[in-house]
């Protein structure tokens, strides 16, 4: 696929590949989850957490606003360990350990369920 937007989760934004590319610099533990659409989310063992892809709307979580090419850890406060992820075009929604969904990226027709519809990276 393409890595316009760093989709592949590789340095280089001109390469597009057509058979599977390991992605740099993910951690060395087993993935528990992952979340796929222009922005990707990774949840690894121990509950941390992974992200990269299009950025330009705040979907990152890691208050980026710019694509990112290579994984980048998303931290939260707290430090909460997450268990659960997923993405839409513009928005990500987690779940931590004890239940509670945190959100980001565009809230432009209230994806985030945050009460209005203010387009902003939570």
């Amino acid at each position: 696929g393409s890595n316009f937007n760093g989709q592949l989760g590789i340095s280089d934004p001109t390469v597009s590949r057509n058979s599977p590319v390991l992605v740099e610099g993910m951690p060395t533990l087993k993935i528990n989850w992952i979340a796929v659409e222009v922005t990707k989310i990774a949840v690894v063992d121990n509950g941390d957490v992974y992200a990269w892809g299009k950025g330009s709307l705040g979907a990152l979580g890691s208050q980026r606003l710019q694509d990112c090419f290579k994984p980048e850890q998303v931290y939260f406060q707290d430090e909460n360990k997450i268990t659960k992820v997923d993405s839409g075009l513009s928005h990500t929604c987690f779940i931590d350990i004890k239940g509670n969904v945190l959100v980001c990226g565009t809230n432009e027709a209230g994806q985030l369920g945050i009460g209005s519809v203010d387009s902003e990276a939570q």
